[in-house]
């Protein structure tokens, strides 16, 4: 019912130039190619195996979740940017995660709801990178990736010391 209210709220002007990413029905047990078709006739669907997939990610413009889950993960580290309106019902934050994503709501990476997320979406579309790049959003998105996503070419030395302090 989000990703059905988040894409009703899209503007005409965006809509065509979207691609809904559905979760495999075999783990979901849900027909959303269906679902969302039978909605938005104008929905594109991506549906194509991992590789294909995470090839598309690393090309989109805007990433749109609705959880916190790998891709967000994975956006973040690779700086691409993302909005999400993730129910925190559903998808609660650690208490160690709260300052950060106080800051993503701050920034607008986090919208309250569909419709905020749909608004963000629309305001920010013209120049992404302008709204992404500022210092106050990357500031953000790097305290995330330092406290739970960091990336280190030396990653087994990191993890050594780690396990050795423990």
């Amino acid at each position: 019912q989000d990703k059905a209210r988040f894409l009703a709220c899209l503007p005409d002007s965006l809509r065509g130039q979207l691609y809904l990413r559905p979760y495999p029905d075999e783990i979901s047990g849900l027909d959303e190619v269906g679902y969302f078709k039978d909605r938005f006739p104008w929905l594109r669907i991506f549906d194509g195996p991992g590789k294909e997939f995470h090839d598309a990610l690393m090309r989109a413009r805007l990433l749109v979740v609705d959880q916190y889950g790998s891709v967000f993960v994975s956006a973040m580290v690779a700086n691409m940017p993302i909005i999400s309106f993730a129910d925190p019902k559903i998808w609660p934050v650690s208490k160690q995660a709260v300052p950060v994503f106080s800051r993503f709501e701050d920034m607008g990476i986090i919208q309250p709801s569909p419709d905020a997320a749909a608004a963000k979406v629309a305001e920010v579309w013209d120049d992404i990178d302008d709204w992404w790049r500022r210092d106050e959003v990357q500031g953000a998105r790097m305290a995330f990736c330092n406290q739970f996503a960091r990336t280190s070419r030396l990653w087994p030395i990191h993890w050594l010391k780690a396990l050795w302090r423990l």
